[in-house]
């Protein structure tokens, strides 16, 4: 949870359960790492790069 407090997180969500918050955290994080590898320029940066040597190994 990078630092923060996930019975407070709890409470803040109305969470009955921590389990509850466990599973919003899981989608949350799985979320991130799905839109950071989509919108990351360094991830940008590396297709490009990839591509441009792909398209060199092929002239």
């Amino acid at each position: 949870m990078n630092g923060g407090c996930v019975y407070a997180l709890q409470h803040i969500l109305g969470h009955a359960t921590l389990e509850m918050t466990r599973n919003y955290v899981r989608l949350l994080e799985n979320d991130l790492q799905t839109q950071h590898k989509k919108w990351s320029p360094i991830e940008s940066l590396l297709a490009y790069a990839e591509e441009n040597v792909y398209r060199k190994d092929l002239q």
